[in-house]
C-alpha cells in the first residue's frame, strides 16, 4: 500500500484540536467561573451575560471551524485495486469502480482532495484528505487507475 496523505494529517486531525479546545476551554473555565469582585475585570465592565456569552460563542465557534477543517480529515492508502480511507479508529476499504471522482485542490503547501464515491461508505458519499506528492507518483505510476476515476484538478 501506498500512503497518499499528507504525514501532517495527524497533527491536525488530533493535536490541533485538542491543543486548541484544552487551552481555550481552560481559560474560558477559568473566566467563566472566577470571581467577579475585583474591580476592573471584563466580565464587570461587559456585564456578567454578555461576558459569559461572548466566551462561549468563541468556544463553539473555535469548535465549529475545527471541525469543519480539520477533525473531518481522513487519511488514505492507495494499492492496485482498493482505496483505504482511516479516521484513525475505524478503517475502510473502497473499490476503484465505487469512486466516481477525486478534487485535488491546491492551497499554498496545502492539497485538500476530496474523494466522491457512487455509492455512499462508511464516512459518506465523500470525505476529504490532504494529499501528498505521493499521489501525482502513484497516479503517473498507474495511468489505469487515473483512467478509471475522474480527476478535478483544480490549481
Amino acid at each position: 500500500m501506498h500512503n497518499v496523505s499528507s504525514q501532517l494529517t495527524l497533527f491536525f486531525k488530533v493535536f490541533i484540536p485538542t491543543i486548541w479546545i484544552s487551552f481555550f476551554g481552560t481559560i474560558g473555565g477559568f473566566l467563566l467561573f472566577s470571581g467577579s469582585g475585583k474591580t476592573g475585570n471584563l466580565a464587570m465592565i461587559l456585564g456578567h451575560g454578555l461576558f459569559n456569552i461572548i466566551i462561549i460563542g468563541f468556544l463553539l465557534l473555535g469548535i465549529i471551524v475545527l471541525y469543519f477543517l480539520f477533525m473531518r480529515l481522513k487519511r488514505v492508502e492507495l494499492d492496485k485495486d482498493y482505496l483505504y480511507a482511516t479516521n484513525y479508529i475505524k478503517h475502510y476499504r473502497y473499490p476503484f469502480h465505487n469512486i466516481e471522482q477525486l478534487e485535488i485542490k491546491r492551497f499554498l503547501i496545502w492539497q485538500p482532495t476530496k474523494v466522491i464515491l457512487k455509492t455512499p461508505g462508511k464516512f459518506g458519499k465523500r470525505f476529504t484528505f490532504l494529499a501528498s506528492n505521493q499521489l501525482e507518483a502513484y497516479l503517473e505510476k498507474h495511468p489505469l487507475i487515473a483512467h478509471e476515476i475522474q480527476i478535478k484538478d483544480y490549481r
